[in-house]
């Protein structure tokens, strides 16, 4: 999975074929926890994931 380590918005991860782009910028670990931001472009991901999973199929 990708990670961006300079300040990030949605529009910087629209059109992005991952399905999450990790904010370094934001995400915090504190003893046993860990909170983790990432972003997200919901229909063009889930359109790469599908395609990946077609073609996974397609193997069989």
């Amino acid at each position: 999975m990708p990670k961006a380590t300079a300040p990030t918005a949605s529009r910087d991860v629209s059109g992005a074929p991952v399905s999450c782009v990790f904010d370094l910028a934001l995400t915090r670990a504190n003893g046993a926890l860990v909170k983790v931001f990432g972003r997200y472009d919901n229909e063009w991901g889930y359109t790469n994931r599908l395609l990946d999973l077609t073609a996974l199929v397609a193997e069989d």
